[in-house]
């Protein structure tokens, strides 16, 4: 993935700087994103290799993280579609320009945070889960 990033400088405008800092941030949702990915394929490896009665416990679960993944795919795809447009921020030319980019970074910063919401719930009530499975089990050995 190529980096769109460059070094701040101290004869760049607030704006530039402004810019460059959601530039990183950017990079952060995406690199966070992908680890989401892996987190998710790791659970439905761990679905998988499970007895076809353990399996039928989790299913809800696990059809959950199924839609997540999807949810993940689709906004990873439009956030690098996101970081792809930046590019063209060398050309803008006015302030409407830049708080159209200004806008568009802060309505992507709010999906990602619900996006990672929602997530770390879901991955809570996994684990959870998990948990209470673990306890019965060794109360009931």
């Amino acid at each position: 993935m190529n980096k769109i990033h460059k070094t701040i400088s101290s004869k760049d405008t607030q704006v530039q700087v402004v810019h460059e800092i959601n530039n990183i941030e950017l990079e952060n949702w995406i690199n966070h994103l992908l680890n989401v990915k892996k987190e998710l394929e790791v659970f439905n490896d761990y679905y998988k290799s499970l007895a076809v009665d353990k399996k039928i416990e989790i299913e809800k679960t696990i059809l959950n993280f199924e839609i997540k993944k999807i949810d993940n795919d689709v906004f990873l795809k439009a956030l690098i579609d996101y970081k792809n447009t930046r590019i063209n921020l060398d050309k803008c030319e006015d302030t409407s320009c830049n708080m159209n980019f200004l806008g568009k970074h802060e309505e992507c910063r709010r999906m990602f945070l619900f996006h990672i919401e929602k997530y770390r719930k879901l991955k809570d009530a996994f684990f959870n889960e998990l948990q209470e499975k673990i306890i019965i089990s060794k109360i009931s050995a």
